[in-house]
C-alpha cells in the first residue's frame, strides 16, 4: 500500500504496533492492544484496543500510568504519561494474573516533557504589526519638575482634516516547512528457507514526495510471529531486498513460547532534491530449521520524518 506525503507541521511522536495475522485464533475476552500514542506535550498516554477492564494497571517501562480511564466499550484508554526521556519502552496492560488478560508492545517516544530530543525548525520571518492596544490606566503623578523660561507664543494654526485610512497591505510570506512525517502501516507473510538472503523482499513499503532537499528519518517498528528459535533480520533502503553493509539493521530472535517478537530499526537518508522516494523496509529469515521452509507472519508501520536542509 502507497501513500503520498502532505506537507503539515509535527503534533505529536507515538508509535503503535499491531499484528494482523493473529486477531483469528484469540478468544473473545482477550485483552488485545492495537495501538498506542502519546500526545504533543508528553503528558498523556492513549491506548486503543479490546476487553482492556474497567481498571487495567498499565506500566511504561517500569514506571505505572497514573489516571487510568476506560471507556464504556473497553476499547480505549487513556492515562497520565509519566516523564520519560526519547527511547523505546515496553507498554504493559493488565486485567489480571492470565496470560489472557496482559498484552504488551514496544512504544517510541521521540520526545519528552523535560526537553525532548526534536530540534525546532528556523524561525519566520516578523509579521506584520498589530493594531495599538487599548490604553492602560494613568500612572501615578511624578514630581513637579522646575518652572522654565516662558517662551514667545506662537501663532495658533488650522487644524487640518483627518486623512482616509490606506488600503490594508498584503500578506507577509509564510515560514519555512518544520518537520513533517508520513505514516503507513502493513503487513506481509513471507516463505523462506533459513538462511538464504538472496529471498530477502521487502516486507513493506512507503512513497514520499518531498517539495525540496533536506534530510528524511525513517523508523519503522512492528512484530513477527515465527517458529520458536527463528532469527530475523530486517533493514530499510531505497532499494528493495537490499541490506546495507553497516549497523542500520535489526536482528530479532524468536525465543518465546508465544513464538512473537518485535522489532525497531530506523535509518537516516539525505535528500539532495526536490522529488519522489521509496523506502523499503526488507526482511529475510537469517535462521531456522536447516532446509526447511518456515513461514512467518509480521506486521508492521512506517514513519518518515523530514526536515528541509542538513541537520546540524
Amino acid at each position: 500500500m502507497r501513500h503520498r506525503l502532505m506537507g503539515c507541521v509535527l503534533a505529536f511522536i507515538a508509535l503503535a504496533i499491531a499484528s494482523s495475522a493473529e486477531a483469528h485464533n484469540r478468544p473473545d475476552n482477550q485483552l488485545v492492544i492495537t495501538s498506542a500514542m502519546v500526545s504533543a506535550d508528553g503528558s498523556t498516554l492513549f491506548v486503543t484496543g479490546r476487553n482492556l477492564g474497567r481498571l487495567p494497571v498499565v506500566t511504561v517501562g517500569e514506571m505505572r500510568v497514573g489516571g487510568v480511564s476506560v471507556n464504556s466499550t473497553g476499547r480505549r484508554l487513556t492515562g497520565n504519561m509519566p516523564v520519560v526521556a526519547p527511547g523505546s519502552y515496553l507498554l504493559e496492560v493488565r486485567r489480571g494474573s492470565s496470560s489472557l488478560y496482559q498484552a504488551s508492545l514496544s512504544l517510541t517516544v521521540m520526545t519528552s516533557r523535560s526537553g525532548g530530543s526534536s530540534e525546532a525548525g528556523p524561525a519566520g520571518p516578523a509579521g506584520p504589526q498589530g493594531p495599538q492596544g487599548v490604553m492602560g490606566p494613568e500612572g501615578v503623578m511624578g514630581p513637579e519638575g522646575p518652572q522654565g523660561a516662558t517662551g514667545a507664543q506662537g501663532a495658533t494654526g488650522s487644524m487640518g482634516l483627518q486623512g482616509p485610512a490606506g488600503p490594508e497591505g498584503p500578506q507577509g510570506p509564510a515560514g519555512p516547512n518544520g518537520l513533517g512525517f508520513k505514516h503507513i502501516r502493513g503487513g506481509s507473510t513471507w516463505i523462506n528457507v533459513p538462511g538464504n538472503e538472496r529471498l530477502a523482499a521487502s516486507l513493506l513499503s512507503v512513497d514520499a514526495n518531498f517539495a525540496s532537499g533536506g534530510v528524511a528519518y525513517v523508523l519503522a517498528t512492528g512484530s513477527c510471529r515465527a517458529p520458536v528459535g527463528t532469527s530475523l533480520r530486517f533493514a530499510l533502503d531505497q532499494a528493495e531486498g537490499r541490506f546495507p553493509m553497516s549497523s542500520e539493521y535489526a536482528h530479532t530472535d524468536v525465543n518465546g513460547s508465544t513464538g512473537q517478537a518485535s522489532f525497531s530499526v530506523a535509518r537516516m537518508f539525505s535528500i539532495p532534491l526536490e522529488g519522489e522516494r521509496t523506502f523499503h523496509l526488507n526482511s529475510y529469515m537469517a535462521l531456522g530449521p536447516e532446509g526447511v521452509e518456515q513461514e512467518y507472519t509480521c506486521a508492521a508501520n512506517i514513519t518518515v520524518f523530514f526536515a528541509e536542509g542538513e541537520l546540524p
